[in-house]
């Protein structure tokens, strides 16, 4: 009885560590999700700046810029 007890106790414990085990990588992924998501929206901001420049150096009006379009 108390060796069928211990199986028990570590069924348990197994399923609780593998529990664990797909938490941490659901969170890793959405972590590196993230990442992704914030590093295409940093490349974004750089070339609406690098177009925002340019505009100015050149005097220029993008008319599909947001921007020009409420200046302009």
């Amino acid at each position: 009885m108390q060796k069928i007890d211990r199986l028990l106790n570590l069924v348990e414990c197994i399923d609780e560590l593998l529990t664990v085990r797909m938490e941490y990588e659901q969170v890793q992924a959405s972590t590196a999700l993230q990442v992704k998501i914030v590093q295409a929206n940093q490349k974004i901001v750089k070339a609406h700046q690098k177009i925002s420049l340019a505009e100015k150096k050149y005097n220029v009006k993008n008319t599909r810029s947001p921007v020009s379009s409420e200046i302009g």
